[in-house]
């Protein structure tokens, strides 16, 4: 290959680690040796399975966890080339549609502005739910930096608002309606939750501080901010037109 277009390339099985805590005293009940590896069969998996506390289930393997290392510290996939970018400009301005897809995106042109609006494509790419314990940050769909503070007293799940969620917050919270944000962007962002109780959507704090989330010295616990290294990839370091990313 002469002139590939990609850094890195990785091949491997689809697979998925569990994990456990769990005491000494467990593992020599069931045989286990630390920093071991050993095959097993169905029935002893079972076993385990329904022994051992609940646990996390994370995707795994060499090649797996090669990309996710390599996202976490700003790697992405492929972009868009230019000719489909000119593509998308040409079908904007002679279409007469207002909202077009593009790589996972969805760019919606507001001509009274004039402002141009980009934001996941509902349906892309499964939003993943990701446990966060105090003190951890994580990449949360490759767009926000999600953080928890280490004074926290427990872990919390950063998943995906929905739509359903949504609808209730702007049932109850009339003032995010002000934000005219597209239902679907909105059914994307970061969440977090406690035990299934919404605690935050740091995204809609402005309007409603309550949605900014529990408080620790008067500073929020929970932070969500959308990736810096990520803008500087997508806008470039010179002065960005109205814009705007969810």
């Amino acid at each position: 290959m002469t002139n590939p277009r990609l850094d890195v390339l990785t091949i491997g099985n689809a697979i998925v680690d569990v994990i456990a805590d769990t005491t000494d005293a467990f593992l020599e009940a069931e045989g286990l040796t630390k920093s071991s590896m050993r095959l097993t069969d169905a029935d002893e998996a079972e076993r385990l399975y329904a022994r051992m506390v609940p646990a996390r289930e994370v995707s795994g393997g060499c090649a797996g966890n090669t990309a996710a290392g390599i996202a976490a510290f700003g790697g992405r996939a492929e972009p868009p080339r230019r000719p489909q970018l000119e593509d998308l400009v040409e079908r904007l301005r002679t279409s007469g549609k207002l909202a077009l897809t593009l790589a996972g995106a969805v760019v919606v042109c507001e001509q009274a502005a004039p402002t141009l609006r980009i934001y996941r494509e509902p349906g892309r790419r499964g939003l993943a739910k990701r446990l966060l314990r105090p003190g951890e940050g994580i990449f949360w769909d490759r767009r926000f930096y999600a953080s928890l503070s280490s004074f926290y007293g427990e872990a919390v799940e950063v998943r995906p608002l929905g739509l359903p969620t949504y609808r209730r917050l702007l049932k109850e919270v009339p003032a995010l309606g002000e934000l005219r944000l597209p239902r679907q962007a909105a059914a994307t962002l970061p969440s977090f939750w406690s035990r299934d109780e919404l605690i935050a959507v740091p995204q809609l704090g402005d309007l409603s501080p309550d949605l900014r989330g529990p408080k620790i010295n008067n500073e929020c616990a929970i932070l969500a901010d959308f990736a810096p290294q990520h803008i500087r990839a997508m806008l470039g370091s010179r002065e960005a037109p109205a814009i705007t990313l969810l």
